[in-house]
């Protein structure tokens, strides 16, 4: 009997323990579902903000990808640009190469003309003595050949020339004043000239040129006498100049007087004398002349600047428009002498020539 009693007990609390284990498990197990569902909440909530900056991430990433790809562009413009730069600074460098060597090539063009020029005027001081004496020679030579023709000429114009008297057959006059732009004076005779008859050119001029005188019949001109001063004219200087020369042919004449390098005033007078045929003395008057003699049958001419008429004895005629300057002629019936003189005679500078008649 005690010992159903005992298992009893013990079979009671056997399930006493089991019921409380069974509740503890329960418990336990309530417990443990409760906790798992906030981890859960709580994982799903951080799952969730994780993703939303994951999404915000890949939002950067997207934009600096468009970035990246943006700089990517700008690196290909810049890396063009940079080398179009090159290739035009590669263009510049080779211009300017070229550019150098053209100097280069000039300064030694330069620097040979110089040499040729050195030597050239060393060749010319060097030979200048002996040029000198060749053409002193060559002007004696020229000379000679003058006289020689002046001869033939006279005989010719012997032959040709009848016993009259010499005489002035017409004269004519001209004027290029201050400023002389076209450095010369174009004197034209009103009538045809006669060949054998003696052309005669007197010039006063303001300056101190080396004149040019020919005539459009090509007479050979030849300076017979020239004289000149200082005076009150714009280059400070006064000159007076006659010209002659026997007449080749016949025909329509003008007498061309030119002055290079000058502009100063020149005043011109063409005479044709017949019954003379080439000069004899002549006179060189600063102002006043010495005396001059001459034969008979003679042509005696004078002409100066600052002289106002003719002495006694002597026809005048005045520059063509001036009232200080002019000539005298006259001729000589016997032999004699004279100083040219002027009435009054204040000349800055004067010439006179005897022109000798034909024989």
């Amino acid at each position: 009997m005690r010992r159903r009693r005992a298992s009893s007990s013990t079979a009671v609390l056997a399930a006493v323990v089991a019921i409380v284990v069974a509740v503890a498990a329960l418990g336990f197990g309530l417990y443990t579902n409760t906790t798992t569902n906030n981890e859960v909440s709580s994982l799903t909530a951080s799952l969730s903000a994780q993703g939303v900056q994951i999404d915000g991430l890949q939002s950067n990433i997207v934009s600096l990808q468009s970035s990246l790809t943006a700089a990517q562009s700008t690196i290909t413009t810049m890396q063009g640009s940079a080398a179009s730069a090159q290739v035009t600074m590669t263009g510049l460098q080779s211009s300017l190469a070229a550019a150098q060597g053209t100097i280069t090539v000039l300064q030694s063009s330069i620097a040979y003309l110089q040499a040729q020029l050195t030597s050239v005027s060393s060749r010319l001081n060097s030979t200048q003595a002996s040029d000198q004496v060749e053409l002193q020679q060559l002007s004696a030579e020229v000379q000679s050949l003058e006289s020689t023709v002046q001869i033939l000429i006279n005989e010719v114009a012997a032959l040709t020339t009848t016993s009259a008297s010499p005489s002035l057959v017409t004269e004519a006059a001209s004027t290029c004043s201050h400023v002389c732009s076209g450095e010369q004076t174009i004197t034209p005779f009103s009538t045809s000239l006669k060949a054998g008859d003696l052309l005669v050119v007197s010039i006063v001029e303001d300056d101190l040129p080396t004149l040019v005188v020919t005539d459009s019949l090509g007479t050979t001109l030849h300076l017979a006498v020239r004289s000149s001063t200082s005076c009150g004219s714009p280059s400070g200087y006064c000159q007076a100049d006659i010209y002659w020369g026997v007449l080749y042919s016949s025909g329509a004449d003008s007498v061309t007087a030119v002055e290079p390098g000058s502009n100063a005033a020149i005043r011109v007078e063409v005479w044709e004398f017949s019954g003379v045929a080439s000069v004899g003395n002549t006179a060189s008057c600063t102002p006043t002349c010495a005396s001059t003699s001459y034969p008979a049958s003679s042509v005696l001419l004078a002409t100066g600047s600052t002289v106002y008429s003719a002495a006694a004895g002597f026809a005048w005629y005045q520059y063509a428009f001036s009232g200080v300057d002019g000539s005298e002629y006259q001729v000589a019936s016997s032999s004699g002498s004279t100083t040219f003189a002027f009435s009054p005679p204040t000349p800055s500078e004067e010439v006179g020539v005897v022109l000798l008649a034909a024989s």
